[in-house]
């Protein structure tokens, strides 16, 4: 995972970078539960700072950047709010289809 201030978002593959977009992303396979959805290439995946801070002062624990495996950090989103809505963000058009539960890396 790598910090970036801006990306490219290419239409109906996600975020120009990131591991699905290019075809190597790792959690593709259905090994482990062959019940549960597949991130699509096009998937973006966001958490909010203050998730991410509570998350730390609840825990004790420090999270490094990236640790989260979330492609966007939001700040003053409501993204439970998101869900069925369609948005932007920049010029990319979003829409949020379901809430991410952290996984079990997290």
């Amino acid at each position: 995972m790598q910090a970036r201030k801006t990306v490219d978002a290419v239409a109906e593959r996600g975020l120009r970078g990131d591991r699905y977009f290019e075809g190597r992303g790792l959690w593709n396979f259905l090994d482990e539960d062959p019940n549960r959805e597949v991130q699509e290439a096009s998937d973006i995946t966001f958490i909010e700072a203050e998730a991410l801070a509570a998350v730390e002062q609840d825990a004790g624990i420090e999270l490094s950047t990236g640790a989260h495996r979330r492609n966007v950090t939001t700040q003053n989103v409501p993204l439970n709010h998101l869900v069925g809505q369609t948005f932007t963000v920049g010029d990319a058009i979003c829409e949020g289809i379901q809430l991410c539960e952290p996984c079990g890396y997290m």
